[in-house]
């Protein structure tokens, strides 16, 4: 009898040692495999098109200045230039607003937005042939709108909303120079364009606890109207449209407040139809009691 029990109690020891053998080897074969890189893990095709073939519209845009896709932080809007020497007697240009986080281009830069300037009529193709730069507080913030009357040199003024620091900036668009607009502006170097201060924008003065110490405004989107003599901004942080009438001369400031239904108002007014005060108005807000 023990020695029956000494031969199965050996006989379960070396069962046992196989057993963890054998494992043994089988995670030595696993976890002892190199490491694949994630150039090296083959991915399914068109996975997230369900196997359907990818085509993407259009091409990447070039810029002139180093014939390399042009390299923007994420594009908000186009607007079409005033003139009339593009395809059916419109306007060449695009003017792309690039209100993204921002470019940066060392580790001293800071963050920077952009205005891209897009010659339509370029050959063989459309390409980006000026780069105006926003360095932080400067702001290109959306909205871009033209006047149409033409200046004694040819050129346009052209308004950008400037956000944070609560400016409309002014500068002037010439269709015909090689850069059109002017001044333009180099990365890291603080914008030297004129602008117009909208702080009377807020209700509120500024605060070191809320917006930096800035009031709250933030222009966002802008029209002008077709005399080509008021200004309509609509404001993020103060919940209104401003209006600037007369922006050349006495620049009189009415606010237009929001409905509740339609807080934080960023829309942007195109003009590629004459509109009427009241018809902006009835889109988004209500006018204020006097």
């Amino acid at each position: 009898m023990t020695h029956n029990r000494t031969t199965t109690f050996g006989q379960n020891i070396l069962l046992s040692a196989i057993c963890l053998s054998a494992l043994s080897a089988i995670a030595a074969f696993f976890f002892w495999q190199p490491l694949k890189s994630a150039a090296q893990i083959k991915i399914p095709e068109n996975i997230a098109t369900q196997g359907r073939a990818l085509t993407p519209a259009g091409k990447l845009i070039v810029d002139a200045a180093t014939n390399l896709p042009a390299v923007v932080p994420l594009t908000f809007d186009f607007v079409r230039s005033p003139d009339n020497s593009g395809a059916d007697d419109k306007g060449r240009f695009l003017i792309a607003v690039n209100s993204g986080f921002g470019l940066q281009f060392n580790t001293k830069s800071k963050n920077q937005q952009t205005l891209s300037v897009i010659d339509t009529e370029a050959k063989p193709e459309p390409q980006v042939i000026q780069n105006v730069y926003f360095p932080t507080p400067n702001s290109a913030n959306v909205g871009v709108t033209f006047s149409t009357e033409k200046d004694g040199d040819g050129s346009f003024t052209m308004f950008v909303a400037g956000g944070f620091e609560n400016r409309i900036w002014l500068f002037k668009f010439n269709p015909n120079e090689k850069e059109p607009i002017s001044p333009g502006n180099q990365p890291d170097t603080d914008l030297k364009a004129g602008f117009i201060d909208v702080n009377a924008f807020s209700d509120f003065a500024p605060s070191p606890y809320y917006n930096r110490n800035e009031a709250p405004v933030y222009p966002t989107g802008i029209a002008l109207s077709p005399d080509n003599r008021t200004l309509f901004v609509a404001n993020n942080l103060s919940d209104n449209l401003g209006i600037l009438h007369d922006w050349k001369g006495t620049r009189n400031v009415t606010k237009i407040k929001s409905t509740r239904a339609n807080r934080n108002p960023i829309p942007i007014f195109h003009r590629t139809k004459p509109l009427r005060h009241q018809q902006i108005f009835r889109r988004k807000f209500r006018a204020a009691a006097p």
